[in-house]
């Protein structure tokens, strides 16, 4: 699986997108991800992307936590950082069928699937 690496204050972070962090996001930009593109760009918003980002990795950091690692000038750098790692965890239609067979195969056969336990 490809991974998105992210430099704050001389560590490498992976930034990973999964549901639990597209909740966080939504809820502390208070918009749906779907509006995501329309938000604007702002300090407190590309913090808030970072942070959810990291949370997979270390589930008790903070906002502020991240924000201490950033760097002023640093703020284009953290956004295509976030839209690499974005890219990865929304695919393409096409893409999303490729990585899941197995949504293409219940589908084809009428079937539900259960879902796998956690």
């Amino acid at each position: 699986m490809e991974k998105v690496l992210i430099k704050l204050n001389d560590k490498e972070y992976e930034l990973r997108y999964d549901f639990n962090a597209f909740i966080e996001i939504e809820e502390a930009l208070k918009t749906n991800i779907a509006n995501l593109g329309n938000v604007v760009v702002g300090l407190r918003n590309i913090r808030v992307l970072i942070w959810a980002g990291i949370l997979h990795q270390y589930p008790d950091i903070k906002e502020s936590d991240i924000g201490r690692l950033m760097k002023i000038t640093e703020l284009k750098y953290y956004q295509d950082k976030f839209f690499e790692a974005f890219k990865l965890a929304i695919p393409t239609s096409d893409e999303g069928d490729e990585k899941n067979p197995q949504s293409s195969t219940s589908e084809k056969s009428g079937q539900e699937q259960e879902p796998e336990s956690v």
